[in-house]
């Protein structure tokens, strides 16, 4: 009996997140078709090339090309997986990769994210700045840590068009959407169930008690911790959800939501969001430290920044 009672839940574990999946991709699709067609279009008629050298003094400081920026804003604005999606149509070598990687995940679906950030109590506009600085900062340090001839395996790599003619461009396209759609549908069912598996078991609070010591480090809260778990497991939009509730049940004050809120800003999703990466070929550890290192430092910058208030409050009273 307890065998037919697992299996029904796994039943209804993978039936959610198949369902929750393909909400996702096609909701993604919908972006990504057009953007990365729009893309393809501005590379054929040289646009490109021309805010590659208009920009050239201020990508070599972020190690980026002008194709390699134009996936980050695309990032920024939408997702990453339309971010990774208009990367597989672009000429980027495995270093600017890495470093759109890192940017991205610190720096992406910037409008949806911060409306929900702003309902958890969040200044919005505090939120984007914090967000495409460390994203800019991230990317200086790397383009002067990664060595010059940084490389590795993409596993979604660049399509050579077949000529440069409208036609060429357009099956250049199309074949690379035929390709990395199918792609792109497997990992994002997979994130799904897994974030199904999470829930459904409740094992992020397995994950609390060790993660306990760290949130001073952090310079959080030790009773943050379930709440950072289910930002960094769960994503921002469920996770958003639960903070606000946590602040209304007063769980949390809305000081310390605050802080776990500009923590969160830069490292959440830390689980989908880095293992979409890895999926492409990245490696784990610069997709996880420098952004965990920023939302250190941001944090505790907030901190001083109370302390200061505080200290100016109280002498004038």
């Amino acid at each position: 009996m307890m065998q037919g009672i697992t299996a029904n839940i796994f039943k209804e574990i993978i039936i959610k997140g198949v369902i929750q999946g393909l909400k996702t991709a096609w909701w993604i699709s919908k972006m990504m078709i057009p953007i990365t067609f729009a893309v393809a279009l501005l590379k054929w008629v040289g646009a490109i090339e021309f805010l590659g050298e208009a920009l050239a003094p201020v990508l070599n400081l972020i190690g980026l090309s002008a194709e390699g920026a134009l996936v980050f804003i695309t990032t920024a604005l939408s997702s990453l997986y339309s971010g990774i999606a208009l990367m597989a149509t672009l000429d980027i070598d495995f270093r600017a990769a890495t470093i759109i990687a890192v940017m991205g995940l610190i720096c992406h679906n910037l409008i949806i994210e911060t409306v929900i950030q702003r309902k958890a109590g969040a200044n919005p506009f505090l939120v984007v700045i914090l967000r495409v600085f460390s994203a800019l900062f991230a990317a200086w340090m790397l383009n002067i840590i990664l060595p010059a001839n940084y490389t590795g395996n993409l596993i979604i790599a660049e399509i050579p068009a077949a000529d440069n003619t409208f036609m060429g461009v357009v099956v250049e396209w199309g074949w690379q959407m035929i390709t990395l759609l199918p792609y792109m549908l497997v990992l994002i069912l997979s994130l799904n169930i897994l974030q199904q598996i999470l829930r459904t078991f409740n094992l992020v609070r397995l994950l609390v008690i060790p993660l306990k010591p760290f949130m001073k480090v952090f310079g959080l809260n030790k009773d943050s911790s379930f709440l950072w778990i289910i930002l960094n497991t769960l994503g921002l939009a469920y996770g958003g959800a639960v903070l606000i509730s946590s602040v209304k049940e007063k769980e949390i004050t809305a000081r310390e939501a605050s802080l776990l809120g500009t923590h969160a800003a830069v490292t959440h999703s830390v689980l989908e969001d880095t293992l979409l990466c890895m999926a492409i070929g990245i490696g784990v550890f610069w997709l996880v430290v420098p952004r965990v290192v920023i939302a250190i430092v941001a944090v505790w910058a907030q901190r001083l920044f109370y302390y200061i208030r505080d200290r100016k409050t109280v002498e004038q009273q």
